[in-house]
């Protein structure tokens, strides 16, 4: 223990509360002859008591305290008699870095002795330290307090608040003593503090009522400098704020952002859904010219890559807004990547490239929504296609993952390949390969990322690997499977299959007239009974009139909207066996559970091909809801 204050008593406490340490002074003062002496005897009966007594133990009442606290303590000298004492119980310490919590005593004085080592005690201390009388004048005070206000002790004893601060300030100070002089106990303050220089201090004050010897009441007060922290909080408080309000603009813009992309796509979905129409109609008048084929073919390309640009678009930003929802459901994987390069097989060929493919046999079944991977499928091999030459090869694998029950679609080509830079950034958004655009081959940069965004919905992962330019590429697709059956889809066996097409009476509800008439060609074509309207109005009375079959309404219609043309229909029993589709340029998530909930029982997405409509009118069910 430290030699500091030997004219002080200075004993040192464990955890326990048991004396585990004295100076000689100590010793003296219970009247022992050494140290040891007063341990042993402190072991044998309680030679000191901190006021007040009882429960908590005293030493529990300071093990957490970080400032000196003065109290009296009750003591007992080696001959039994009694005396008390006044004593500083300072901030608690641990012997040694690890070692145990040790509570340290200086024991100031007999409480009948002379005050002047109680004045050079708290001379010692950090902390600004103040002794108020009832009539609020110092009567004590350390030399920090005195540095702290800026005042020579002299100016300042026997004064009050009122001589050295600002009346508002000196208010407070004198209302915060008076809870203590009315209540006791002790009380924690934040106040306001100017000192001599002018500088203003933020104070956490402790303010407790004591006794002297005499019995006078008195105010003990230990102030700590809060200044800088409260500056402190006061930065992270505005920091916190400005924040708070840049992210309240991002959403702002994320917000506007998402709705301009839902209208652009709506605006340009409109005009391509008379477009992707008629050239389906086309399709069979062009076949007998070679001439016309060909500018057939070409405006067929530019339409669907037109379509798949707006859709990764709205896509991706769904997906960054958290609004992609899954229908999930278990399905064959490799029938589904089947499917998806059936539909591309004539298309790629058409481009030179030979298309070869690698399955497990039998089923391969997963867990997810089949529509969202079979895009992802698309969308690697409309990347394989987009970097690979004339004569080139893209081979597409399918196979189980054993060692981590999964399934992997890997799509390899002879193409252009990547170099490590473009691999590490082959999945970010808008990212594309310098050799792609010096090869006039760049686009928006979305079709892998979303690819990845959507692997990553199903609980997978994607990756690129490439043994550098002119290489080519290897994009996989690694997604879970099930643990709890085999391989069978949950519907296997029970799918319904289309049968014939047979003549419906349809409505069309169109304000765009292009697109009115496209549908109504198409359907004519295949032997429907098509009727048109440009209004919600004009479609519910004509609705009522002819009790169509099915209703294809747009959204965006003038005065009634699509969602309360629903509404109106769905509130005649005479046309409880009519099937609603809403046809429409708003394809999100929301867009489709609005729908429904209006009352629509389909949701096609513009723009819509003639084999499309079709399909949907080949697997009407016999009635409504069956």
């Amino acid at each position: 223990m430290s030699e500091g204050n030997r004219a002080l008593g200075r004993v040192r406490f464990g955890r326990d509360g048991k004396l585990v340490q004295a100076n000689a002074a100590a010793a003296a003062r219970f009247g022992f002859a050494s140290p040891d002496e007063l341990i042993a005897a402190a072991q044998q009966r309680p030679l000191i008591q901190p006021l007040p007594a009882g429960e908590p133990s005293w030493i529990d009442r300071y093990v957490d305290i970080d400032e000196p606290v003065f109290v009296e303590a009750d003591c007992s000298r080696s001959d039994g008699s009694p005396w008390s004492c006044r004593a500083a119980v300072l901030p608690p310490r641990r012997a040694g870095a690890e070692g145990p919590v040790e509570v340290d005593m200086l024991l100031l004085e007999e409480v009948t002795e002379s005050p002047h080592i109680l004045d050079s005690v708290l001379d010692g201390l950090p902390n600004p330290v103040f002794v108020k009388d009832e009539q609020h004048r110092w009567v004590i005070l350390n030399e920090s307090f005195c540095r702290f206000i800026g005042h020579p002790r002299e100016e300042l004893l026997g004064k009050s608040d009122y001589d050295f601060f600002a009346p508002r300030e000196a208010d407070v100070f004198w209302a915060k003593d008076d809870i203590v002089f009315r209540g006791g106990g002790t009380v924690e303050n934040e106040e306001g503090l100017t000192d001599a220089r002018g500088r203003k201090h933020v104070i956490l004050t402790r303010k407790t009522l004591r006794r002297d010897a005499s019995g006078r009441r008195l105010l003990l007060g230990v102030i700590t400098d809060i200044s800088q922290r409260k500056e402190f909080e006061e930065k992270l408080r505005e920091s916190e704020e400005r924040f708070r309000r840049q992210q309240e603009i991002l959403e702002e813009g994320d917000r506007r952002k998402n709705e301009f992309l839902a209208l652009l796509g709506h605006e340009l979905r409109n005009p391509l859904h008379p477009m992707r129409l008629a050239v389906s109609l086309m399709r069979a008048a062009c076949a007998h010219d070679p001439k016309l084929a060909r500018a057939h073919a070409i405006v067929e390309r530019q339409v669907t890559q037109m379509t798949r640009l707006i859709d990764d678009l709205l896509d991706v930003s769904r997906i960054s807004s958290g609004k992609m929802l899954l229908r999930n459901e278990r399905f064959d994987l490799v029938e589904l990547v089947r499917t998806v390069l059936g539909d591309r097989t004539e298309h790629l060929e058409g481009q030179g490239l030979r298309l070869e493919s690698r399955f497990p046999a039998g089923p391969l079944v997963v867990n997810g929504d089949p529509a969202r991977i079979a895009q992802a499928v698309g969308n690697l091999l409309d990347n394989a296609e987009k970097f690979t030459d004339s004569g080139g090869r893209i081979t597409v694998t399918v196979e189980r993952d054993v060692e981590s029950r999964g399934a992997r679609i890997a799509v390899e080509d002879s193409g252009i390949g990547m170099s490590q830079e473009t691999l590490a950034r082959v999945f970010e958004p808008f990212v594309q390969s310098d050799a792609g655009m010096r090869r006039g081959r760049g686009g928006l940069g979305l079709g892998l990322s979303l690819v990845r965004s959507l692997a990553e919905l199903h609980g997978g992962t994607v990756k690129a690997t490439s043994d550098g330019p002119g290489r080519g590429s290897r994009l996989t697709i690694w997604l879970p499977r099930p643990y709890d059956t085999g391989d069978e889809p949950a519907d296997a066996g029970s799918k319904a299959h289309a049968g014939p097409t047979n003549a419906h009476r349809v409505l069309v509800i169109e304000d765009n007239a292009d697109a009115a008439a496209a549908v109504e060609l198409a359907l004519s074509a295949a032997g429907h009974d098509v009727t048109l309207a440009s209004t919600g109005e004009e479609g519910v009375s004509r609705a009522v009139a002819i009790r169509p079959r099915i209703v294809l309404s747009d959204i965006r219609l003038p005065g009634m909207t699509g969602y309360d043309v629903a509404r109106a229909l769905r509130q005649q029993r005479a046309l409880d066996a009519t099937y609603l589709v809403a046809v429409t340029g708003f394809g999100q998530d929301e867009d489709r559970m609005l729908a429904r909930d209006a009352g629509f029982d389909g949701h096609l997405t513009k723009p819509v091909d003639a084999e499309s409509l079709e399909r949907l009118l080949a697997s009407l069910p016999p009635h409504r809801g069956a």
